[in-house]
């Protein structure tokens, strides 16, 4: 795996087809991005790929990082505490609410932020950006 230096910010950049990718494509395929160690101890970045019906990895923890899941298409079930939660693709379809997820940064400590830089930036064209 190909991983850039962090940068003095600490971001740590990593190109999709730089990816170390291991399994079955056709099944599950899961790419290496960044290790703990790549990042402090703060997190693994790994992009794992499953096909329908394909299990993932079995419960675990992990002793030196974090773990985080991003759903991009169809949905997952996950063990959180003790209870099997579904995650679904939502927030990526436009299905969750501004208020629900509002409603949610306490619960998952995720607080959403204000940010003139970003709205101008993700302006559509056509549309005035704020001022």
């Amino acid at each position: 795996m190909s991983v850039s230096q962090p940068a003095a910010d600490g971001a740590v950049v990593v190109h999709g087809e730089d990816a170390e990718t291991l399994g079955d494509a056709a099944r599950a395929a899961v790419g290496l991005l960044a290790d703990a160690r790549d990042t402090g101890g703060a997190v693994s970045a790994v992009r794992v790929t499953l096909a329908g019906g394909a299990d993932g990895a079995r419960p675990h923890r992990h002793g030196r990082s974090a773990e985080l899941f991003f759903v991009l298409g169809g949905r997952a079930q996950m063990l959180v505490g003790d209870a099997v939660v579904l995650a679904l693709e939502r927030v990526a379809l436009g299905e969750a609410t501004g208020e629900q997820l509002t409603a949610a940064q306490e619960r998952f400590d995720t607080w959403f932020l204000e940010s003139t830089a970003w709205t101008r930036a993700r302006a559509r064209p056509g549309t005035k950006p704020p001022q």
